[in-house]
């Protein structure tokens, strides 16, 4: 947790300062921390045991950052999944 506790300082440090522009949209650290606990509290919600898999399959820079970050700060294993892979390899990841 040493990891999450320092990233949770930096953002709430930086609150104000841009943390992502992805085209004429700019996020705050402010704003990425917000959306990054939505997803932490809806895992913890779920009582998901510390060390769960979560496969994310997000696009856009934003979603895929927020993710990460509410998946580790749930304390759950955050996997990238690519759904542009064949049809099989999914299957055998998310069996996996």
């Amino acid at each position: 947790m040493i990891f999450q506790q320092a990233l949770i300082k930096s953002l709430e440090t930086n609150s104000h300062r841009i943390a992502i522009e992805q085209g004429q949209i700019k996020i705050t650290y402010a704003e990425l921390l917000q959306a990054a606990n939505k997803i932490t509290n809806f895992l913890l919600q779920q009582n998901l045991q510390p060390g769960t898999v979560v496969g994310i399959d997000l696009q856009d820079r934003y979603s895929f950052i927020c993710a990460m970050i509410g998946v580790l700060n749930a304390r759950c294993v955050f996997v990238p999944v690519d759904s542009k892979l064949p049809e099989g390899r999914l299957t055998a990841m998310l069996q996996n």
